[in-house]
């Protein structure tokens, strides 16, 4: 009688592999870790969507501090200059002197 080695051994590593998931500390590790996963209000998939939140927050950051900064050039510029405060005046808001017309060309 001839014994095939290869099932014998496939069949014991099925036998070895059930048995472990049927101990109950797997079953609880198992568990554990999708309810940390998945469904816990600190999951790691909170923990992702968080993390993406305070990356675009931190763009949107640099974005508005680049503008104030910007802004804040232009201001200081305008306080200081007086022609540019009058051609600022001009363009934004077509203010004019007594003898002058305007023509806006679009």
């Amino acid at each position: 009688m001839r014994i095939n080695l290869g099932k014998l051994a496939g069949h014991r590593m099925v036998r070895q592999g059930l048995r472990l998931l049927t101990n109950r500390y797997v079953i609880v590790l198992v568990v554990f870790g999708v309810w940390v996963t998945v469904f816990d209000a600190n999951s790691l998939m909170e923990i992702y969507g968080a993390s993406v939140r305070v990356e675009s927050l931190n763009q949107k950051r640099d974005h508005y501090k680049k503008n104030i900064k910007r802004d804040s050039l232009r201001l200081e510029e305008l306080r200081t200059n007086r022609s540019n405060l009058e051609k600022f005046a001009r363009e934004q808001y077509y203010m004019r002197r007594d003898n002058e017309d305007i023509y806006v060309a679009e």
